[in-house]
């Protein structure tokens, strides 16, 4: 999980203010070895999440797993796939009562039907708003990346 992932595939009920942008994820360990989940927006080179400018800390404890130290954030969870080079993390959010989720991929861009293996999985899972889903523009990132 730790290093530097992609944004590919932003899924949720409401709209998100940056979806159309590709950005960068990376996942490092703190020194109390908690799992911190740091955003950048590919054109700015500003560390974000989604609409708030910050950095994540997922609690790692064994009793409450994947539980993220913020007061606006209720819960997160990371699932992992087959596939090693993809990844989720769908978060809950405390005061609204919504859910979205993120599929990070090691690579800026897969194949439609990669993503569609990880969508069903999602579906099994319970994530319940594909038909709403955002692909990240991939060239953007591709564009940015050359440079």
């Amino acid at each position: 999980v730790l290093g530097l992932w992609y944004g590919l595939q932003y899924l949720s009920p409401v709209p998100l203010r940056s979806n159309s942008e590709c950005r960068k994820y990376s996942f490092t360990l703190n020194s109390l070895s908690n799992l911190t989940w740091l955003a950048t927006r590919q054109r700015v080179g500003q560390p974000l999440l989604h609409d708030d400018d910050v950095t994540v800390t997922i609690n790692n404890h064994l009793e409450e797993p994947y539980l993220w130290d913020l007061q606006d954030v209720a819960s997160a969870a990371v699932m992992v796939f087959q596939d090693p080079s993809l990844l989720a993390v769908s978060v809950c959010q405390r005061p609204l009562e919504y859910d979205w989720t993120v599929v990070l991929g090691r690579q800026s861009s897969y194949q439609q039907e990669d993503l569609d293996r990880v969508n069903n999985q999602l579906r099994l899972a319970g994530v319940n708003h594909l038909e709403d889903a955002l692909l990240a523009n991939s060239t953007v990132c591709r564009l940015a990346e050359q440079h």
